[in-house]
């Protein structure tokens, strides 16, 4: 698989984006958008939805979401950093002091390095962190399905269509597909945390034996941390629940693979991360994690007095 050495320069990771178009006025947003839907009418977005009846924004995102990496104009970029500058603008963040502050009672340090854990359970695409983890495909290219409320859909959207465009370049680079456990890391672009790093997490496979499932989802967890530890400028860390969901890894044992991948990992490196948030969606998932984190003593509970 392509070292991070080889597509670091090409997709200028180490250079902070920042969006230089004038800010957006909310009497200027509905008229960007008219504009935008005139400059991508070559983008058929409708032909992937449920509906071919979509309102103006939602119109537009279908078209970007579903549209092959390249084919938009630099002039065009322009217009939606703008369009994605003001949505961002207008959306509520969390930061890792904000869960900290707000909910001590699933903040733990990692026994046997300085790392603070946090056990938080909302939108990852809202943290504001140095990095946060995406589960992506083999093509690393986002999903392409409007809609479709996959963790990869939903961050390549906010990002907005730099990211899949980095992605491309990764993958023609590489000259593969992305091989289940391996990591890649592109900037965040419009979203509040300043990197993403993609993971191919395995697909559970109950013939091959559990075993063999778990060690490809710790290569997962492993190969970010690895990822992210080059550069020295991430110190934060948020991972999704890998591989849980549409790839079919049990939830339970998802987050005991998770809980230990991560925390070895710390215990070898114990001075490289602040913080790591472990994000969970759903309400079972915080049931599980808070259960299995109390089964471990590398994990010991943080309260403010």
């Amino acid at each position: 698989m392509l070292d991070f050495a080889l597509y670091r320069d090409l997709i200028h990771l180490t250079t902070p984006f920042s969006c230089l178009a004038p800010e957006l006025t909310p009497e200027g947003y509905a008229p960007l958008i008219d504009a935008l839907l005139q400059q991508t009418s070559h983008l058929d977005g409708s032909a992937h939805t449920r509906s071919t009846h979509l309102g103006p924004r939602n119109l537009l995102y279908a078209r970007l979401i579903s549209r092959a990496p390249f084919s938009l104009s630099e002039d065009v970029l322009e217009l939606i950093d703008r369009l994605l500058a003001y949505e961002l603008s207008q959306k509520p963040v969390t930061s890792i002091a904000d869960i900290k502050n707000k909910d001590i009672i699933n903040i733990y340090q990692h026994a046997h390095s300085l790392t603070h854990i946090a056990l938080w359970q909302g939108d990852i695409a809202t943290l504001r962190t140095d990095a946060i983890v995406n589960a992506a495909n083999n093509q690393l290219l986002g999903c392409f399905q409007p809609f479709h409320r996959c963790i990869d859909n939903v961050i390549h959207a906010l990002a907005g269509p730099r990211l899949r465009d980095d992605c491309a370049r990764i993958i023609d680079t590489q000259q593969a597909l992305e091989e289940t456990g391996c990591a890649k890391i592109t900037r965040g672009y419009h979203l509040p945390s300043r990197y993403v790093l993609h993971t191919v997490g395995p697909i559970y496979n109950s013939s091959v034996g559990h075993d063999f499932n778990a060690d490809l989802l710790a290569k997962s967890y492993k190969s970010c941390m690895e990822t992210a530890a080059q550069l020295p400028a991430i110190q934060s860390i948020a991972f999704c629940c890998i591989s849980t969901g549409v790839f079919g890894f049990p939830n339970e044992a998802a987050a005991q693979v998770a809980l230990h991948a991560v925390s070895r990992w710390l215990q070898s490196n114990p001075e490289r991360f602040t913080d790591i948030i472990f994000d969970v969606f759903l309400d079972k998932d915080v049931a599980i994690y808070q259960k299995e984190i109390s089964k471990r003593s590398d994990y010991v509970p943080r309260r403010q007095d």
